[in-house]
């Protein structure tokens, strides 16, 4: 194990390695410098060669202090342009158990990097210490002020670290609780022990240090004082008594830069008794450093949206995720185009249908809403969602009424009634590919292509025409597939489009609960809707026909008879089953009744056996005749004639 101090000036080395030294001292850990450095591209990390100057100020600083030491520590130097990864990447090969990092103030050629601090104090598995040291400190401390609010994890990190310091250089150790009075005239006045606010800070004080088990210890006591914030609470401490080291345990990363590194160090600092202020804070849980991974690869592989693309996408979704005239007029009249080719029983029409729809555009509003925690946009888009389903759905039901008589399903309709896994699975994609294209602007010309993927309205038609014609088990298919498209382009976009960037940072996902809340209920929603929907998929028709074919390939094989194709017709509730049958000899009665016994078998009772018969024919071979052949040895004679001539007269 070991203590990391990070060094990025050569203003703070002196009092840094000085504290780094005392607390891996303390601790009984080894102590390592890590120095990083701007480059243009990540290097290999060395370390500094004490022998040899350096040409680079913040590390010929280091080297003159560290050779002094009696026990040196190992100089880590970091080159590249962003170090979060590298400092992390020490800490896990030198077996860190303390980082201790300077406050928000870098080297000029590391304002790239400005948020370095911020994100170890996040993202580390280690815990963290965020020093200020003051300008003339030494590494001895003798006395240490401990302000907490009551019992939290980060308050007894800080006080198991002033055990170790006070075990080991015999300092004081004062625990602070500031409590603020309910009115501003109670400020001055003195409390008793029975009045309930010291009541409730002896309790808060007790609590901590019973959980820390340091109640019994002598270097360590309590206190507590009346102030109108906690900062005026410390510095009356601080008037009171000598101090070397603030130390607090905290975990709101802005509550510490404005409290700790804004006025209250600088009133501080115009004492003549200057004093250290330190924050720790635990290590980062497993989940942040699974999340801070993910990040991490996701950053490498998947191109990552600029600033001015992301502000681009959400101007786009947000205009089009409003339920306004366009959007309406567009729902109507994409639903009208398909209810006529649902009744025409015309795939290319309802193609067409799905092309001019904008029901796709406030899904992918709400999967950005959801990602960035906008629940203003993931409202609005949902509101249009609802708007332009009704819409499709009233649109859908007059034309089942008026626009032609229908008796029965066209099978565009039925196509619709049953969803199963494969059109969960057509809409994951469709939601990733869509937010995928709407991110990348040199991609948008894939969007009609996504929309004929998706297919989102077409079976609001189909449930109203269904409706109208007394279909209510198709309806209530047709319903289920659109809910299906609904949940799964929402989470799979929301997916998508975190990938490509668009997430908040992680202290902003713990003040947005909702979108995470959200985003759990659609996942066990996928996973809800997926396992009844294996059940169509394996009673589909084309399961059943492939299984029907198998089946009498192998029952006939004995016949010589071989099954061409199989397919099924639906029609006034009838089921028929076709099946093509190629054979020469003629097909006893009992073949035909035990391949109805197995197409029963699998499709139903109320299926019928309908065969089209293909009788294999051969046709004759025709002979021709050859002609004689001529012995080698004989050759055929001739004999010429000669013409007769007269005399002419």
């Amino acid at each position: 194990m070991s203590v990391l101090v990070v060094i990025t000036r050569p203003e703070e080395a002196q009092s840094f390695i000085n504290w780094g030294q005392f607390f891996a001292e303390a601790r009984g850990e080894d102590l390592a410098v890590l120095c990083p450095l701007p480059a243009k591209e990540d290097l290999k990390t060395t370390s500094l060669k004490l022998s040899e100057q350096s040409e680079v100020p913040v590390l010929e600083t280091i080297r003159r202090i560290v050779v002094d030491l009696d026990k040196q520590p190992d100089i880590r130097v970091l080159r590249g342009k962003k170090h979060l990864t590298s400092i992390l990447e020490e800490v896990k090969q030198l077996s860190g158990s303390l980082l201790v990092i300077g406050q928000n103030e870098l080297h000029e050629d590391l304002k790239d990097d400005v948020s370095l601090q911020g994100d170890l104090l996040k993202r580390a598995p280690c815990e963290v210490l965020l020093l200020r040291p003051f300008q003339d400190d030494m590494h001895k401390c003798k006395h240490i002020l401990v302000p907490t609010d009551g019992e939290d994890e980060h308050t007894k990190n800080a006080l198991r670290l002033c055990e170790k310091l006070a075990d080991h250089d015999h300092c004081k150790v004062d625990l602070l609780y500031v409590f603020i009075p309910p009115t501003e005239t109670d400020e001055e006045m003195e409390f008793d022990e029975e009045h309930p606010e010291v009541i409730k800070a002896k309790e808060a004080l007790q609590r901590v240090m019973s959980s820390t088990r340091l109640a019994e210890h002598e270097a360590f006591s309590t206190t507590y004082i009346g102030a109108k914030s906690i900062a005026e609470g410390i510095l009356h401490a601080c008037k009171s008594e000598e101090y070397d080291l603030i130390l607090l345990g905290a975990s709101k990363l802005n509550y510490i830069r404005r409290t700790l590194f804004g006025s209250l160090t600088e009133r501080l600092w115009k004492d003549e008794k200057a004093t250290s202020i330190a924050v720790i804070q635990a290590a980062a849980p497993v989940v942040v450093r699974a999340k801070v991974q993910m990040h991490s690869f996701l950053d490498r592989f998947v191109p990552q949206m600029e600033r001015a693309e992301r502000v681009e996408l959400f101007e786009r979704l947000d205009r089009g995720a409003r339920a306004e005239f366009n959007f309406i007029t567009l729902i109507c009249l994409s639903t009208a185009i398909a209810a006529l080719g649902l009744i025409q029983n015309s795939g290319a029409v309802v193609i067409g249908a799905m092309l001019v729809a904008p029901l796709m555009t406030p899904m992918l509003a709400a999967g950005l809403g959801i990602v960035q925690g906008n629940i203003v946009l993931f409202r609005t888009s949902l509101h249009s969602v609802a708007v332009g389903f009704l819409c499709s759905l009233i649109v859908g039901y007059v034309f089942g009424k008026v626009a032609f008589p229908l008796y029965s399903l066209t099978p565009e309709l039925a196509a619709r009634g049953g969803p199963n896994v494969l059109d969960l699975i057509v809409a994951l994609l469709s939601g990733v590919a869509a937010a995928y294209a709407m991110g990348r602007p040199g991609l948008l010309e894939a969007l009609p292509g996504v929309a004929i993927a998706a297919a989102l309205v077409p079976p609001i038609a189909t449930v109203g025409i269904s409706i109208s014609i007394g279909e209510y088990g198709n309806a209530l298919g047709a319903a289920m597939l659109f809910g299906t498209n609904l949940i799964a382009i929402i989470l799979a976009s929301a997916i998508a489009l975190y990938a490509l960037g668009i997430r908040p940072r992680l202290d902003e996902e713990k003040s947005r609960p909702w979108a995470r809340h959200i985003l759990l209920i659609l996942s066990v929603s996928v996973m809800a809707i997926a396992i009844p929907l294996w059940g169509p998929l394996a009673h589909s028709e084309m399961m059943e026909n492939g299984r029907v074919q198998k089946e009498l390939s192998v029952y006939l094989s004995s016949q010589s008879v071989l099954v061409r194709r199989v397919f099924q017709n639906r029609k006034n509730g009838a089921q028929d089953v076709y099946v093509e049958l190629i054979h020469q000899k003629p097909i006893p009665p009992r073949i035909y009744a035990g391949m109805r016994k197995t197409i029963r078998s699998i499709v139903g009772a109320s299926a019928d056996l309908k065969v089209i018969s293909l009788k294999m024919w051969e046709p004759p071979v025709i002979r021709s005749a050859t002609p004689p052949t001529v012995p080698v040895n004989k050759r055929p004679t001739t004999r010429r004639v000669q013409p007769t001539s007269r005399p002419t007269p």
